[in-house]
Order: structure tokens, then C-alpha cells, then sequence
């Protein structure tokens, strides 16, 4: 009778690949679902896209046209490989260093007006479908909107945030958001005519770090916006 042993440099094999799969799975595959996803400044042709994560990881977006209509393998084949017919990809600004974030924020352009698409936010190797998210471009611009300013700073103890998160909106209507990022010196700027604003509207104003910090400030100047400033550890 014949004898069949397993080679040790298999079973060696296996117990690394083991290791290396659980291992892979805690840092590629990382099981925060993306929360407060928030779909702003959504022109003709292009969306910009903000969320949060539990716990600081690498980003990304991928968007695709006529929702529905593709098994996840194109998502799948997308983020791993950069291609797959009709699905467009966008890089977390906040992680194209290498450095994971709590904050995330992508922009896809070249979007058709009018149009429904199906966004993915995708965290490691892992997709997530956020409450089935779908966003639709507006229709083709035909004026160019009027220039409105909304302008500050977002600081910590006087000391300025560079690359913070800013959104404002409407306090009458938080459905439609604008975005921004803080410069090196802390300071922002948003065209708010976008938000069609009349003298009685006032302004819903965001701040978030990278590392998650959070402030809001309500009921501000919406037509005649003064310069607004966002202080996360004010000094008393």
C-alpha cells in the first residue's frame, strides 16, 4: 500500500498564506461603513462627494451611470484594476499621500447633464452602497452664476487649520451643500450664489479636521455674509 504524505514545506506554505489572508483582511478589508455621506456642489457635469469614517482609512469613490444595471464584480474590477466600461473613479484628496483619514472627500467630473448615477464609496478592498446612493446632475448650465461671497477661517486656539473640510448650506434647505477646503493659512471661500439666497436666509456653516474634530455654527448672515470665523479650542 502506498503511502502519501504531505510535504512540511506545504503546510508551511499554507499556515503563511493563512496568516497573511487574516492580516490582509484586518487592513485592506476594514469594516467601517462609511457615514455622513453627503453629495455637494452637484453641477452639469460633475459632483463632489464628502463622508466619514469610524477610524482613519484609505478612500476612494467610484461612480456609475444607469444604476443598477451591472453586478458589483464591475465595481470590484474598477478598484482593483482601474477599469471597467462605464464606471469612473475618484481619489480621496484627503488620502493621495498614503495618509488614511476620518474625513474624505472626491470629485468626479466629466458627468453627463441630467443624468442618474450610482456612487460606491469603496475602503480598502471592501464596497459600500451607502442607503442605495444615487446622484443626479443638473441640467445643462446656460448662465453663468453670479459671484456671492462666503469667506473665513477655521483655527484651533488662534492657530490656523490648513486642509479642513467646510461645508455651508441653507438652514432652510440642508439638501443643497457647497464645499470647500481650508488654505495653509486656514482661510476659505465658497460661492454661495448657488444657493439662491434671499435677505432673510441665514447659513449653516461646517468645519471638519482630518482627524474627525467637528464644529457647526447655524443661523449666520446669509446675503451679507461677514467673515466667519471657526475656532475649535477658542481661549477663554
Amino acid at each position: 500500500m502506498t503511502h502519501y504524505k504531505t510535504p512540511s514545506r506545504l503546510i508551511a506554505l499554507i499556515l503563511i498564506l493563512s496568516v497573511f489572508g487574516l492580516v490582509a483582511t484586518a487592513v485592506l478589508m476594514p469594516t467601517d461603513k462609511p457615514t455622513m455621506i453627503e453629495v455637494v456642489d452637484l453641477q452639469s457635469t460633475s459632483a463632489t462627494l464628502v463622508w466619514r469614517t469610524n477610524r482613519k482609512v484609505l478612500s476612494k469613490t467610484l461612480i456609475a451611470q444607469k444604476p443598477g444595471w451591472h453586478p458589483n464584480v464591475g465595481f470590484w474590477f474598477k478598484s482593483i484594476f482601474g477599469f471597467f466600461p462605464k464606471i469612473k473613479k475618484a481619489e480621496d484628496i484627503f488620502t493621495l499621500n498614503g495618509q488614511p483619514s476620518v474625513i474624505h472627500m472626491a470629485k468626479i467630473d466629466n458627468l453627463k447633464p441630467g443624468t442618474s448615477y450610482e456612487v460606491v464609496v469603496v475602503n480598502g478592498l471592501r464596497l459600500y452602497k451607502v442607503n442605495n446612493l444615487l446622484i443626479k446632475t443638473r441640467p445643462e448650465a446656460k448662465t453663468i452664476p453670479k459671484l456671492q461671497a462666503a469667506f473665513g477661517q477655521v483655527v484651533s486656539s488662534n492657530a490656523p487649520i490648513a486642509n479642513a473640510l467646510v461645508l455651508i448650506y441653507k438652514d432652510s434647505d440642508p439638501t443643497v451643500k457647497l464645499s470647500t477646503l481650508t488654505d495653509s493659512a486656514g482661510f476659505w471661500f465658497v460661492n454661495v450664489a448657488g444657493l439662491d439666497l434671499s435677505v432673510t436666509d441665514r447659513l449653516s456653516v461646517e468645519a471638519f479636521t482630518r482627524d474627525g474634530q467637528h464644529k457647526k455654527m447655524i443661523n449666520q448672515a446669509g446675503f451679507y455674509q461677514p467673515a466667519l470665523l471657526i475656532d475649535f479650542n477658542p481661549k477663554q
